[in-house]
């Protein structure tokens, strides 16, 4: 029928696909459309308000009919990336040549999260299983509230006792009508064992089982703004305080920056990220940029550090053709002060690592990482049904396996560093083999074979290792 635009688009989590628009011949590509009508259904938790503020366009806006596709996906994709559903499918017909009405249905997650906690303390599974040492084990209890009064804010509270004594209560509050988000953390914990210094390119730990070696608290508060969808602006104030024993003073005299056996001080930083990933657990096309900058120390407390420290990290993402795909993820970070303290080190085997050397450390002041992806779809996004378990939050799921082929390439700067540290300043590079299984709630379980500069090579496993 003349004048008739029907449009329809089904996605499913993380990779889905969904159905071309399909437009009648004689629309043409510069014709503007109206949205007319946004229905949405299945949130029965979520509220609405939280659903459209992820949503590139409002009703009675005014787009060109050949961006409409690009921008029903990008709000499907944003939809995805709030955590908060795992499937979300989107519709859009018009019966005119003007006005193109969208509806959404959503199939939202669970929510309520309380379980034990039974967990490695290492700094990742692959070093845990590699030390094989059973005494860094976290026992404890978890309570996770997703989406607290539907209005996409957390709470969280967590116990454990073990390795590591905590006590951790945190509240995250999104941007509310894309403007102002915030949120607080409290946390606590009581070690016995504490690493005091790297040798061999490892951390060498101190333990005194049953007391208490290093009591350890930060709480935490942020102020969020979002000016567009796929930017967001945060101001975080941190307070940090550090007790430890007089032997780890005595094993290491630059673990704090001064003799005493206190060590607190502020930090604030400023962080600004823009995320066009189509997805945030497993990417596949897109790209993400974070950059943070960080001052410790603002004249508070007396025996505080001062120094700066900026970290810029750019992730790439590119579909190829066949089932093939590619990325590149660097990173950099730099400090102002060359020698830190050891009790706020950094450098690669914390947060960031390259794979094949997951049993290793490397200090230092400045850091340089980058690695290179190749993955070939070897299943693509399928849906299952458990019918045995009586909730479509659980029954329901989504997987997809991918092969990757990796190279990584590192370089940390520390001067004055331990002749038996040989990682540190010098070109490190490690290349190698996985299998990605990815799944619902945000789930990426990573096997990986692994070759490092020195031909050590072995099995690695990662749980959410893209994660940022």
């Amino acid at each position: 029928m003349a004048g008739m635009l029907f449009l329809f688009l089904v996605g499913l989590a993380e990779a889905a696909c969904y159905d071309p628009l399909l437009f009648e011949k004689h629309l043409s590509s510069e014709q503007s459309l109206v949205i007319g009508q946004i229905q949405v259904s299945g949130n029965e938790t979520t509220r609405l308000q939280v659903i459209m503020k992820e949503l590139p366009f409002r009703s009675g806006d005014t787009i060109a009919s050949d961006e409409l596709m690009r921008l029903v996906e990008l709000g499907r994709q944003n939809l995805l990336k709030t955590s908060l559903f795992n499937f979300v499918y989107v519709n859009t017909q018009s019966d005119s040549l003007s006005t193109v009405d969208v509806s959404i249905r959503v199939e939202e997650r669970w929510y309520w999260w309380v379980f034990p906690i039974i967990e490695p303390a290492d700094r990742n599974v692959a070093s845990f299983f590699g030390n094989g040492n059973w005494d860094m084990m976290n026992y404890g209890a978890y309570v996770q509230r997703d989406n607290f009064r539907g209005r996409q804010e957390m709470l969280k509270f967590r116990l454990r006792v073990g390795y590591a004594n905590q006590l951790a209560v945190l509240f995250q509050s999104p941007e509310y009508k894309r403007k102002t988000g915030w949120g607080m953390a409290v946390n606590y914990n009581v070690f016995d064992h504490l690493p005091v210094f790297t040798l061999n390119d490892q951390p060498v730990y101190y333990k005194n089982a049953g007391n208490a070696v290093h009591r350890y608290f930060n709480a935490s508060m942020y102020l969020q703004y979002r000016p567009q969808l796929t930017v967001r602006h945060t101001l975080e104030l941190n307070v940090f305080s550090h007790r430890v024993s007089d032997t780890i003073l005595a094993l290491n005299a630059n673990f704090f920056p001064h003799q005493h056996s206190w060590f607190d001080y502020l930090t604030l930083t400023y962080s600004l990220g823009r995320d066009v990933r189509d997805s945030k657990p497993y990417p596949l096309s897109g790209n993400y940029q974070n950059f943070r900058l960080t001052k410790a120390g603002l004249g508070v407390y007396e025996g505080e550090p001062d120094f700066w420290t900026a970290r810029l990290r750019i992730n790439n993402y590119w579909p190829l053709k066949k089932r093939f795909y590619s990325s590149i993820e660097t990173m950099g970070e730099v400090s102002s002060q060359t020698d830190l303290p050891y009790v706020v080190k950094s450098g690669l085997g914390y947060r960031d690592f390259l794979r094949g050397y997951e049993y290793y450390v490397v200090d230092g002041s400045i850091t340089a990482m980058a690695k290179a992806n190749l993955l070939f779809e070897l299943l693509p996004t399928r849906v299952a049904y458990w019918n045995f378990i009586p909730t479509p939050k659980f029954s329901k799921i989504h997987y997809a396996i991918y092969l990757r082929g990796f190279i990584d390439n590192g370089y940390v700067v520390k001067q004055n560093a331990h002749p038996l540290n040989r990682m540190v300043n010098s070109h490190q590079y490690g290349c190698g083999l996985g299998v990605d299984f990815v799944t619902f709630y945000d789930k990426v379980f990573s096997f990986n074979y692994a070759v490092n500069r020195f031909g050590e090579h072995g099995f690695y496993f990662h749980l959410n290792l893209l994660l940022e």
